[in-house]
């Protein structure tokens, strides 16, 4: 009956000590997984501008448009302070007109669940405003311009929203068939 308490307590003192060594190896495994949401840095502000080229045939759709939120929306919410704005081509480049723009913040909490939760809640919302916004770009379509690169070129020249610095990132997307056709040339 002694062998039989001694060899227990061999087995005890062996398993403390492998969890006394263990131990400090659970704590660093645990830091560096929770290491990345700690230091979490969204991706720096960029300024995102969709060109909308809503003329007869083209491809700027609604549900392209649409396509193009799922797309870009996440991405525009992760990077705090980020800026979307589309545009609608006018008859001519200078006619062209920002329908809708939205900034992303930063979430209440430093947290990956209320990052997480943020990035939903401000793709649904934007998407909606946006896609209602932009009902006035499909109302008249039926025209014999499209001044494309006009428009780019009256993107490209606005100026970031005002608490950005000039000097951020810019996107131009474009949502187009890329027929031009205006007073500047006709590629159609």
């Amino acid at each position: 009956e002694l062998k039989h308490w001694i060899m227990i307590g061999s087995i005890v003192s062996v398993l403390m000590a492998s969890v006394v060594l263990f131990v400090p190896k659970v704590g660093e495994i645990a830091n560096d997984l929770t290491k990345e949401f700690r230091d979490y840095k969204p991706p720096s502000s960029e300024v995102v501008d969709f060109v909308l080229d809503n003329t007869d045939g083209s491809t700027g759709t609604k549900e392209n448009l649409s396509a193009m939120l799922d797309l870009w929306l996440p991405w525009i919410a992760e990077a705090t302070g980020s800026s979307l704005r589309i545009i609608c081509q006018g008859q001519q480049g200078t006619t062209a007109t920002i329908v809708f723009e939205t900034q992303s913040k930063a979430p209440a909490q430093n947290t990956e669940k209320a990052r997480r939760a943020y990035v939903l809640r401000f793709t649904q919302t934007a998407k909606a405003l946006a896609l209602t916004a932009t009902e006035i770009c499909f109302a008249n379509v039926n025209r014999s311009q499209s001044p494309i690169a006009e428009t780019i070129t009256w993107t490209a020249l606005q100026s970031p929203p005002a608490n950005l610095p000039l000097n951020t990132k810019r996107r131009i997307i474009i949502i187009t068939d890329a027929r031009q056709v205006s007073g500047l040339a006709d590629f159609e």
